[in-house]
């Protein structure tokens, strides 16, 4: 157990699990530029294979302050991230989620026409997702 903790390849992955846990906290205690600093700390960990989860943490910081295309872009960012490794099922769910979170940021940006298409999208991949398996 020792030697796994002591392996500098992990380290990015813990820093940056512990920025995202922080940033949660400060987001509950509605500190938002704090939170945002641990966003940013989490996201120069260049190896962390759960940026995608840090980059939705970003999303829902932005869409708590409703600015919206700030929201947007960072939800983006992480189906960009999400949709280059969906051969894990815990990748395919998250990209769901952040499906329906972007979606839910349009609406309450009031692009509903691109809700829409969001959401329909998702359908679609799913459907040809299940049919292909």
């Amino acid at each position: 157990q020792q030697q796994q903790l002591d392996q500098p390849k992990t380290y990015p992955l813990r820093i940056a699990a512990i920025q995202r846990r922080l940033a949660r906290l400060e987001i509950l205690q509605n500190r938002p530029r704090q939170a945002k600093h641990h966003i940013d700390q989490a996201l120069q960990q260049t190896f962390d294979e759960h940026r995608h989860k840090t980059l939705r943490l970003e999303g829902r910081l932005w869409a708590m302050q409703s600015n919206w295309k700030s929201a947007q872009r960072s939800l983006e960012e992480a189906i960009v991230e999400l949709s280059q490794n969906t051969n894990q099922v815990n990748n395919r769910m998250a990209l769901v989620s952040t499906w329906l979170e972007l979606a839910s940021v349009l609406e309450s940006a009031g692009d509903l026409a691109n809700a829409i298409a969001v959401l329909q999208g998702c359908c679609s991949k799913l459907m040809t997702n299940h049919n292909d398996g």
